[in-house]
């Protein structure tokens, strides 16, 4: 596959060639983009996983056919024979980029780069002038997706842009497209927690929350409830174990972990009330480990429910980052998912059955979470194969961050013109998450309370029209320290990421979870991407990998307008539900 790109790339330069022949630096340019096509073809293949034609190298490379196509359409509508010089600006990043791969193929055989690089790669992709990388948010916003992928990262740029800055701006961000690149580029690459919390006030707003899903399904028929925290195993972000038994309900580590705080959980059923077989999907939010509630992915979870039928669907209300650190989020995944499998009666008078067969799924962060979480309780069983609980029947991880460690792969790269993951915010929800960093709110690691007294509504409102009017320039963030700061900061997050709870891609028995089947869904230009890919590799039991092409990261969370989107969650609907009916 990747030798047919390079040769489609070849043709369109040469018919480029003779188009623009009098302008020597594009001509240069073109010549090394050619030769570059050639080189990553000649191995990328070797990195795919079995038969399945993908990989972040193969990735790049379409996206460099398609430049290509872009420059030859400027071209043959050119009167002048010059391409323009957002296109120029795109194609000297495409050869920052390729100088980028070139160099993780040297330094390994995609499993994982040296530390070190993270701090030469990365921060090079961070310096790149806002003019060369401008054009890919602006004018030819993510010209590499389907059309209404395209559609969907021009909303989210010009979203966030209009979110961003001051008033004047604003207005300009939302008439000239090539102005809104050139905002949304500074302000990825300077993304920090509170452009974070800007996200946060998307994707929670009542209209997306509750009046885009009535609207699209109708009433869903659900079922909140509030689960109590279990005090034997508790996980520590101090400890090097990681997971320890708490053999005194009122020992400190019990008390840290639950607070005597309870973990909310929301039921979700279709339209055949009685479940059959006593199955469960466990459904654990994705949203950078910062974002997100059940009702914020409502858009598509309601559409699951009703055509799941009669398999309940039950989503955890875990805290968020940077309100909390690591391990706060997995120990209340954990604590639901042991009180669902301890078989009481409280489980059973609460959702009316008793589950005995679980397939657990996640989407982005959810899907690093429902993992690890299936490390843990696959080591709570090597610790004491009597405890009252069972591993999932299969893991369904949707574009799933698998490795936190900061170590480069080459589909990350795509994360340098991500409009929804891009660079920035992907270092500040690890930032957020990671025990590494603290923030004033983070309240010591206490579970949040959030009030909506009246008072607190309005000085939130007077928060919102104070930041709308005239918003406060961030702060560096800490991606963006000199070399030797972030080298130093690196290495101390790599001590704490290299934990397997944090990236599972680390685990080191996967041979014990060999009776758990994984299917893993990812997308041709997605950053994460290549983690899927060498997830299934390493995987002992049964996976299965689909890769989706022409959609951007979250797409679920965008379902209503992407027809091709639509036709990629039917097929996450199927697998739920062969996983779950199969012998």
């Amino acid at each position: 596959m990747c030798n047919h790109i390079a040769d489609e790339l070849e043709r369109i330069c040469q018919k480029i060639l003779k188009l623009a022949h009098n302008d020597e630096d594009v001509v240069k340019k073109l010549q090394k983009l050619q030769e570059a096509g050639q080189s990553i073809a000649s191995w990328a293949d070797g990195y795919n996983f079995g038969d399945l034609q993908a990989n972040g190298y193969t990735s790049l490379l379409r996206i460099g056919l398609k430049l290509g196509q872009c420059l030859l359409g400027c071209l043959e509508n050119s009167k002048d024979g010059h391409i323009s010089m957002d296109l120029a600006n795109l194609l000297n990043f495409a050869l920052i980029a390729v100088d980028v791969l070139h160099k993780l193929r040297e330094d390994s055989l995609l499993q994982a780069s040296s530390v070190s690089l993270f701090v030469q790669l990365f921060g090079l992709l961070l310096r790149i002038d806002n003019q060369i990388i401008g054009p890919a948010y602006g004018t030819h916003c993510a010209f590499w997706l389907n059309k209404w992928s395209q559609f969907t990262a021009k909303l989210v740029s010009s979203a966030l842009s209009f979110m961003s800055t001051g008033l004047y701006d604003r207005v300009k961000c939302l008439i000239d497209a090539k102005y809104r690149g050139l905002t949304f580029a500074h302000l990825i690459k300077n993304a920090d927690i509170v452009f974070v919390m800007k996200l946060r006030t998307l994707l929670h707003s009542f209209a997306y929350r509750k009046i885009l899903p009535f609207v699209l399904y109708g009433s869903t028929s659900t079922k909140e409830f509030p689960v109590s925290r279990q005090t034997t195993w508790i996980l520590s972000s101090e400890r090097n174990n990681m997971l320890i038994r708490s053999q005194d309900d009122s020992s400190s580590d019990a008390n840290s972990a639950s607070n005597g705080s309870k973990v909310r959980a929301k039921l979700y059923r279709g339209r055949q009330e009685t479940p059959q077989k006593d199955q469960l999907a466990f459904y654990v939010h994705g949203g950078g480990f910062v974002l997100g509630t059940p009702e914020s992915h409502d858009v598509f979870i309601c559409d699951w429910t009703n055509k799941l039928g009669n398999i309940p669907i039950l989503s955890v209300d875990y805290s968020l980052s940077p309100e909390v650190k690591f391990p706060v989020a997995l120990q209340e995944i954990l604590d639901v998912y042991l009180w669902v499998t301890n078989g009481s009666e409280e489980v059973r008078e609460t959702l009316g059955y008793i589950p005995k067969t679980i397939v657990l799924v996640g989407d982005s962060a959810g899907g690093n979470l429902i993992t690890s979480m299936t490390m843990v309780i696959n080591d709570i069983l090597k610790l004491d194969p009597h405890f009252h609980t069972f591993l999932p029947k299969s893991l369904v991880c949707l574009y799933a961050p698998f490795d936190l460690t900061l170590k480069l792969t080459p589909s990350m790269v795509l994360a340098a013109c991500d409009s929804l993951l891009s660079a920035g915010l992907m270092l500040s929800c690890f930032e957020a998450y990671i025990p590494l960093f603290n923030h004033q709110d983070s309240n010591d690691g206490q579970i949040p309370t959030q009030s909506w007294g009246l008072g607190s509504v309005l000085f939130r409102l007077y928060e919102t029209i104070k930041d709308f009017v005239a918003p406060n320039a961030p702060p560096k963030p800490w991606y963006r320290a000199d070399e030797k700061e972030l080298t130093e900061t690196v290495h101390k997050l790599y001590q704490i990421t290299s934990s397997p709870y944090i990236s599972p891609l680390l685990y080191d028995d996967f041979a014990s979870l060999s009776s758990v089947s994984l299917h893993l869904f990812s997308l041709h230009f997605d950053p994460f991407l290549d983690h899927s890919i060498i997830m299934a590799d390493k995987w002992q039991g049964k996976a299965t990998l689909k890769v989706f092409d022409g959609l951007q990261h979250g797409f679920l969370n965008f379902l209503p307008f992407l027809k091709e989107g639509v036709q990629a969650s039917n097929e996450i609907i199927q697998c739920i539900s062969n996983c779950l009916n199969s012998d």
